[in-house]
């Protein structure tokens, strides 16, 4: 069954949230559905970290939002996970689970109710207390403003409601053994009361609890200091500060020059090899972006067609895609979920290679030919997603115009237009990144084929049964289940229905000035310091 659905108007288009898994539920995220890919987490030392006096940290982005409940970039994430903390959280130098602002956790009734019990005497930057209540408030302050990532509250939660000034009483709408992993989130992160409850402030310098304050903001420049209120272990670094660049060259340039010591989010695998020749670090999460081509559902539009998205299906070599892009980097993917993790199912073999026949025969039933071709405007931002995403695109416009009956019309758009473009649906086809949420099979199911978490990514389908097995899944603990069903929903639902097309898999990049130590990529894909 395949339904559609207006287009959220909170659309968000790069999926770059910071999760750190529960030690309890989110745990068997990790364990047993497959979080972390291969690899594990890639770090330059595993001696001691000496002290530094300060840290500067580079990256590409357009600005910086300092409010959780809207924040949707890396470096922004990157900024509040440093200020601000949820209620479990990652070691950063082991990348094993811990407790956060949560000393422990448990659920009552299976999943549907979670208690939290915080620790004592916790503080906010500025010296006030942090209690319950702030939790409380915290997270009703998403669900009234609504941001990019509410719907990772929306979704599920109830009720929430302080106990007493230490526990937290979290109700779900319906079972949710990973939940754990959702309160890790930044849209979970308990923020000052200072904040406004009812009004969202993108340059907002209260912070949270975490171990560093804000000192000061430009708009290219963030300053931390070390919170000397924080409950946990000091960093190594007594300042950090991220500077923010228009381009990966900038940012390769800029490390060279010694204005910063890190080039970390934005870097491209061009820039990377060059530094790496001259003596930097370099440093390679899990290839756990996966890259989408992601039709345009609406009624009307020719990609609402299946028989047209067939055609597309059959048009796309992933393979092909991988090794002319950069095969030594990424990886063809031929499902939704990354091919490191358990659950995955290449079930978009089926499509697998240049049928351009059976392409062509398809479209020809939808009444497309030679005479009369299909003409698709594809859109993609490489502000959002990096200057590489347009070579993807040019390479799936080169792919589908070799059927002959298709022509393809691409547009790099800003972000803004981006959203404008989903939004008022004057696009065919979206050329999109996923980037993990937390590490886990379920997330990159949820953000694709759940109605009620893909719009963020403008994916407009919505299969009631495909909720109802989603939903089976995220309230069962028995692997077998959860492997079934991961199975049968890539098979039914993505393969059948193609509500979206997997492209490619890749990671992202850190480049590290010698004589650095401490810094690591996490399996979420966010940088770690000292």
């Amino acid at each position: 069954m395949l339904t559609h659905r207006a287009l959220s108007k909170t659309l968000a288009y790069t999926i770059i949230i910071i999760v750190i898994i529960g030690v309890i539920a989110g745990a068997y995220a990790l364990t047993r559905g497959g979080g972390g890919g291969k690899k594990g987490l890639q770090t330059t030392t595993t001696s001691p970290i000496p002290t530094y006096k300060k840290l500067v940290i580079g990256v590409v982005a357009s600005k910086i939002v300092l409010d959780p409940a809207i924040a949707h970039d890396y470096a922004s994430w990157f900024i509040l996970s440093k200020t601000m903390e949820g209620l479990v959280r990652i070691n950063p130098r082991t990348g094993s689970i811990e407790p956060g602002l949560a000393v422990k956790w448990y659920s009552p009734d299976n999943g549907k109710t979670w208690i939290f019990i915080l620790r004592k005497n916790l503080k906010f930057a500025d010296g006030t207390p942090c209690t319950a209540k702030d939790v409380v408030r915290s997270i009703q302050r998403v669900m009234i403003l609504g941001g990019h990532y509410s719907w990772l509250v929306t979704s599920f939660v109830f009720d929430v409601r302080a106990i007493n000034d230490t526990a937290v009483k979290i109700v779900l709408k319906t079972p949710v053994q990973d939940f754990p992993a959702f309160t890790s989130t930044p849209v979970y992160y308990v923020v000052s009361p200072s904040y406004p409850f009812q009004n969202p402030l993108p340059g907002a310098t209260f912070g949270g609890v975490g171990p560093y304050k804000i000192k000061a903001v430009t708009i290219n420049e963030v300053d931390l200091v070390v919170n000397s209120n924080y409950y946990g272990e000091k960093p190594h670094a007594q300042e950090l500060i991220v500077k923010i660049y228009s381009s990966s060259k900038a940012l390769a340039t800029a490390l060279e020059k010694g204005e910063i010591d890190i080039a970390w989010w934005g870097l491209s695998p061009d820039d990377a090899q060059l530094l790496k020749s001259k003596g930097y670090k370099i440093l390679e999460s899990e290839k756990s972006a996966v890259a989408l081509l992601v039709p345009n559902l609406e009624p009307g539009k020719p990609t609402s067609n299946k028989l047209v998205r067939e055609a597309l299906a059959y048009a796309i070599d992933q393979a092909s895609l991988s090794s002319q892009y950069d095969g030594s980097l990424d990886n063809p993917v031929l499902s939704v979920i990354p091919t490191g993790y358990l659950g995955y199912k290449p079930v978009f073999e089926k499509y697998k290679g240049l049928k351009q026949e059976k392409a062509r025969e398809l479209l020809a039933k939808a009444g497309y030919n030679e005479s009369n071709k299909l003409h698709l405007v594809l859109v993609t931002s490489s502000s959002v997603f990096g200057s590489g995403i347009v070579n993807l695109a040019k390479l799936v416009k080169k792919q589908l115009e070799a059927t002959g009956v298709i022509t393809v019309e691409i547009h790099d758009l800003t972000h803004g237009a981006l959203h404008k473009a989903l939004m008022e649906g004057t696009y065919d086809l979206a050329l999109l990144t996923i980037y993990p949420v937390y590490p886990d099979p379920t997330f990159y199911i949820m953000i694709t084929l759940y109605s009620k978490a893909n719009s963020n990514l403008g994916i407009m389908y919505s299969n009631p049964q495909v909720d109802a097995s989603i939903e089976r899944l995220l309230g069962s603990v028995d692997y077998s289940l959860r492997q079934a069903v991961f199975e049968k929903i890539q098979e039914t639902a993505l393969a059948g229905d193609i509500p979206v097309i997997p492209l490619i898999e890749y990671p992202t990049l850190a480049a590290v000035k010698p004589g650095i130590r401490g810094v690591a990529i996490l399996p979420n894909m966010l940088l770690s310091t000292p």
